[in-house]
């Protein structure tokens, strides 16, 4: 399968049917270490829902892709840009990843491709990312890759008997473009 996005630890490129094997129905049916990710955990996942999954986020409104180790092309998570607004020129970005590749730096390589690509190929001018605030490795993962906290959703996300805040990030394309000419 063609490569669409490559970094030097993981590669990024589309999913297909023949990806939804048991590592990937694994990954997807890890309540417990995915369990602030908004629609994991309800329903146990089958490979033909994988499939469904798949088929339904591919649109213009959607860029879900695969995460693939370079070194093995084993496909270790998902990041994905939903809700893309061409009109207005936003969407939303979520990633999801495998807890025994976690640690690698392969999500943050992974985020860095996808706003990368969003801001100088999409010509997307505002990425929003939505995170459970008690999911402390993944806030930090947004912070280290730039985004800016802008508020709260309070109570919005039921789990485990508890309600938890949201919290909303976003990345603007001059902030962007700033971190670059800062580097």
């Amino acid at each position: 399968m063609t490569r669409f996005l490559s970094g030097d630890k993981i590669y990024l490129r589309g999913l297909t049917k023949e990806d939804c094997q048991q590592d990937y129905l694994c990954m997807v049916n890890n309540v417990e270490f995915l369990s602030f990710v908004e629609g994991i955990g309800y329903y146990p996942l089958s490979p033909r829902g994988l499939e469904e999954y798949i088929e339904s986020n591919d649109n213009y409104s959607n860029l879900l892709l695969g995460i693939f180790e370079n070194n093995s092309n084993k496909h270790v998570g998902n990041i994905h840009l939903s809700q893309i607004k061409p009109y207005h020129n936003n969407c939303m970005l979520g990633i999801v990843l495998s807890k025994d590749f976690t640690g690698k730096g392969y999500a943050f390589e992974a985020v860095n491709l996808v706003t990368k690509h969003a801001f100088e190929t999409m010509n997307i001018h505002r990425i929003q990312i939505n995170v459970i605030e008690r999911n402390d490795r993944t806030v930090n993962l947004y912070e280290r890759a730039g985004a800016v906290k802008e508020g709260r959703l309070r109570e919005a996300f039921y789990y485990q008997n508890k309600y938890h805040d949201i919290l909303i990030y976003s990345v603007l394309k001059d902030e962007y473009f700033s971190r670059l000419q800062n580097k």
